[in-house]
């Protein structure tokens, strides 16, 4: 949404986003080439800083292709070539629409803002959670019209889009945070490359995959990681397409051992016959600015895909292939006790129907995920808010909760303190669902609680994981249970 410019040594404009042309009304490239005072008479290209000397904004003006002064928010960041500078990369927020950025000099607006984006990406998870789980109660019935299953398989194809969207929503307002969860790495690739397949095909490029069916599940931020995957997978088409003959990508997964001892790690590999990497560019292709695609790159796709590496305890590096081409490699760590296939259920080996109390403040949610768990075999009781669930919690035998973070009157950190002080057993067994964890209070208190917690939309399948496992980590709660049910 932001404008941005880079501008060389000279005052020149090397690089104009579209946000920017759009808000100058400029066609495409047409800045480029342009000293900056053709948009702007008073742009301070020294940095202006704060206290702790990072940069600063400050208000402006821009000016209009057609004349007319549009007030922005400014932002100017040096940018240098080893030791010297090399010019200034600035953005620009417009203030003209209502509530943008309503006090630029406020230091909460961007909290304020923030706060905003999680209660929507919350409202909208709920109703995406109701569609995923409506959609599932349907599919299970069996016996369905073709065109009704076709149906049913367009609603869940179209909510996992709107999840992708609510999820990139959350994003912008958290750049910097990633939020992990069990993930199937080959899934991933296989999901990742049935959106590249049509420039993979229209590229004539050979595609291979080697991916090893044992391999474990690791914590990752699918989104992020799928966006780590699409770059790479770009930037081996765009080497293939530079480069005569026929072109292969190899995407490759496997487990590999550690010398030291250490835990076992996930290797995921990129390897083309593209004309490769030159040894003069190979030490600076994770610089950020550092590109060797002339006029077709900022140079920031790389070190971004290594911070997000970083942030997954992981790293990624590059290799030249013996023959021809290149080979990107990333590491992931390894979830331990969770092998694919490891974390089935443990619910029907007993024959015992555990008692399973469902809280949230919207109704349709409570009435979804009940019905959901009912046709899975579980005992259900519901409760639409904290206050109700623990008046439930000493009238019924209940095995396990799941319960919503954010709910008015008592949220979901009061409602477990309660639970913990009468029945610190079962509030080990509480599963939260959340439409926003990104919140570092939330956050902080997830992990301290020792809860589980998933995020809406949840998969029904990676509920029902979470259950099983909650449920298995209790060795007393079978005989409990059956001791229970004799007594009836």
């Amino acid at each position: 949404m932001e404008g941005i410019a880079i501008t060389n040594v000279r005052g020149q404009v090397v690089f104009a986003n579209h946000a920017l042309e759009q808000l100058l009304g400029y066609e495409p490239g047409e800045l480029v080439g342009q000293c900056w005072t053709s948009f702007a008479d008073d742009l301070n290209l020294g940095p202006e800083t704060g206290e702790d000397d990072t940069p600063g904004r400050y208000e402006t003006r821009l000016l209009h292709k057609r004349g007319v002064e549009i007030p922005v928010v400014a932002s100017n960041f040096p940018l240098s070539d080893g030791d010297h500078e090399a010019g200034t990369l600035s953005t620009f927020t417009d203030l003209r629409e209502d509530g943008l950025l309503p006090a630029v000099t406020d230091a909460t607006t961007p909290v304020l803002a923030g706060q905003r984006i999680a209660s929507i990406v919350h409202e909208l998870n709920n109703s995406l959670s109701i569609l995923t789980l409506q959609a599932q109660i349907l599919h299970r019935k069996g016996d369905l019209d073709p065109k009704l299953t076709e149906s049913l398989v367009a609603i869940q194809d179209e909510t996992v889009r709107m999840t992708t969207m609510v999820e990139s929503l959350r994003v912008a307002a958290d750049p910097h945070n990633v939020q992990l969860k069990p993930t199937n790495i080959n899934m991933l690739i296989v999901q990742t490359l049935e959106l590249q397949r049509p420039l993979i095909d229209e590229a004539d490029i050979e595609l291979q995959l080697h991916l090893e069916a044992s391999l474990p599940t690791t914590e990752a931020d699918p989104l992020r990681l799928q966006q780590v995957f699409v770059n790479l997978i770009n930037n081996a088409r765009q080497a293939i397409e530079a480069s005569p003959g026929c072109g292969k990508l190899v995407i490759g997964t496997r487990l590999v051992g550690t010398d030291d001892g250490a835990p076992n790690r996930i290797q995921v590999s990129f390897s083309d016959n593209g004309p490769g990497i030159s040894p003069d560019v190979m030490p600076h292709i994770f610089e950020p600015f550092f590109t060797t695609k002339l006029g077709n790159g900022m140079g920031l796709g790389l070190p971004i895909c290594q911070q997000i590496l970083e942030k997954h305890d992981g790293r990624i590096w590059a290799e030249e292939n013996s023959s021809s081409g290149a080979t990107f490699v990333l590491e992931l760590p390894v979830v331990e006790g969770c092998r694919d296939g490891d974390c089935g259920p443990v619910r029907s080996s007993n024959g015992l129907h555990p008692h399973i109390l469902v809280v949230d403040d919207e109704p349709d949610v409570v009435q979804t995920v009940g019905e959901f768990l009912q046709q899975e075999g579980f005992t259900v009781t519901t409760a639409t808010a904290a206050r109700k669930a623990l008046t439930l919690l000493e009238r019924n035998n209940i095995d396990l909760i799941i319960s919503d973070l954010s709910m008015p009157q008592m949220g979901g950190r009061q409602f477990w303190t309660k639970v913990h002080q009468s029945r610190p057993d079962l509030a080990r067994r509480i599963i939260f669902s959340t439409g926003d964890s990104s919140g570092r209070r939330s956050l902080a208190f997830l992990q301290s609680s020792g809860c589980a917690w998933i995020e809406k939309p949840f998969e029904p399948e990676e509920l029902l994981r979470l259950i099983d496992q909650r449920l298995e980590s209790e060795p007393d709660l079978a005989s409990t249970r059956q001791e229970v049910a004799e007594a009836a």
